[in-house]
């Protein structure tokens, strides 16, 4: 814990991990990791995926129901790190191994109140520990392209590099800007 910890730059988002690893008991929240998603998690992580995008102002769910079967046929895994409050799924990171980089793909979480960094945060510090426990040398969270379609954020890519996580051109396609990988 305190090796990914202390490779987090931001003196302030270690605070606020520590701070929500210690409350995840008292609210209800276990995190727990697979490294081959079944399709039955994955559609019920999209349930929560679609619902986040659907409450968003010009938020549009990019994934569907064949996405995860695609990548079986493909030949890829794909892992995630799950969040569940009380039983119920409140958010997830799903990720894939491409070139060697693990890569979250996409991540969604609910808002918890109670946290102070927040669950995705929690969800991404799970990720890292998961990619250095399995002796992954570069990690990814992904490449950013136009938010929601629409507008670049830059909060985006300042989380990101508070994590410790530096931009990499992608020169992938017309709507990638940059991957951000990290170790």
């Amino acid at each position: 814990t305190e090796d990914i910890l202390m490779q987090i730059p931001s003196k302030n988002t270690r605070k606020n991990i520590k701070y929500d690893l210690d409350k995840l008991d008292a609210l209800g929240i276990t995190i727990t990791q697979t490294e081959k998603l079944s399709n039955d998690t994955y559609l019920e992580w999209l349930n929560v995926y679609k619902e986040k995008m659907a409450s968003k102002e010009k938020g549009h769910a990019i994934i569907d129901e064949n996405w995860h079967k695609k990548k079986e046929m493909q030949g890829k895994s794909v892992g995630a790190i799950l969040a569940y409050r009380e039983g119920k799924l409140v958010g997830g990171d799903l990720f894939l191994e491409v070139s060697g980089v693990l890569g979250v793909g996409y991540g969604i979480a609910e808002r918890i109140s109670g946290l102070r960094g927040g669950l995705g945060l929690l969800l991404d510090y799970y990720f890292l520990k998961f990619a250095k426990d399995k002796k992954y040398y570069q990690v990814s969270f992904g490449q950013d392209s136009n938010f929601y379609g629409y507008d670049l954020s830059l909060g985006l890519a300042f989380y990101k590099m508070k994590l410790g996580f530096y931009p990499v051109p992608a020169n992938k396609t017309y709507g990638v800007t940059s991957y951000f990988r990290s170790f």
